[in-house]
């Protein structure tokens, strides 16, 4: 589902192309507190403190959205397919030495548990009793142009509906296991559990919308694209000469306007 009003999007779009001509000067990475700026000015919501704690990413007007964040080398071609995120949550405890169900029933029923008091922290805030939480999922592109967005209502996992199994897989040379939980009517793999002597965590699984109409595209022209630096008296005449609408433009036709002018050498 989308997130923004059409206007909405064209301010994550300005906002979004400001913040990568930061990142390309300072070489940065795309961090969820960029998207929680943006995200808060885009809604109108006050700026508050961004916090990295478990479900308390965004709350206002009887909304709550958690954000999952994760780079991309393509987010476009992401879409239809599922993504993995690394860490849902690092509070999940269970026993490794019960059997795969009964341990797919104590971590859902704390993933559960997390939900409702997200949504009671969402009730409490508002001045209705109105609580809607979603998913917010960003793909940023790791050369910072591309940019996929998209949110879907969390909905709390039913036991009955998945199945689960232990599964040991080699990587680095080293075996590790974890609990990978299985949604019955598709098959799809929707957690992956990693075990407690590794620390344990929960790693949910979300699917792109394969329609454009559903997600939010932002391409962000930034490859070719260098920072110069002016004061600010330079600055305030070039956006009264060409406006902000085309910096990059402007620049060229005054460039071009300079360069057909005749040189004046004076008598020699």
């Amino acid at each position: 589902m989308k997130a923004f009003t059409s206007e909405q999007e064209l301010l994550v779009a300005e906002l979004l192309a400001e913040q990568v001509r930061h990142l390309l000067i300072v070489r940065g990475h795309y961090e969820e507190y960029h998207w929680a700026s943006l995200y808060r000015a885009a809604k109108g919501a006050p700026r508050g403190t961004w916090s990295n704690l478990q479900f308390r990413d965004f709350i206002h007007e009887g909304i709550g959205v958690e954000w999952k964040i994760l780079g991309s080398d393509a987010p476009s071609a992401a879409m239809g397919r599922s993504v993995m995120h690394p860490s849902g949550t690092r509070r999940i405890e269970f026993d490794p030495t019960e059997s795969a169900d009964s341990c797919k029933e104590r971590i859902l029923t704390q993933w559960c548990r997390a939900m409702d008091e997200f949504e009671a922290r969402v009730r409490a805030h508002g001045k209705s009793p109105r609580a809607e939480i979603r998913w917010g999922v960003l793909l940023w592109g790791r050369d910072l142009g591309e940019f996929l967005y998209f949110e879907e209502p969390m909905i709390r996992p039913r036991h009955a509906d998945y199945d689960a199994r232990w599964e040991t897989r080699t990587g680095r040379g080293k075996q590790t296991q974890s609990l990978y939980i299985y949604e019955k009517r598709t098959g799809k793999k929707r957690f992956s559990v990693t075990h407690p002597s590794q620390g344990a965590k929960l790693q949910p699984y979300f699917d792109v919308p394969v329609s454009r109409s559903d997600v939010h595209l932002f391409s962000v022209k930034s490859a070719d694209v260098y920072p110069i630096w002016v004061s600010e008296e330079t600055r305030a005449a070039l956006r009264e000469r060409i406006g902000d609408t085309d910096m990059d433009g402007g620049l060229r036709r005054l460039l071009s306007q300079a360069g057909d002018q005749p040189t004046q050498h004076g008598d020699r």
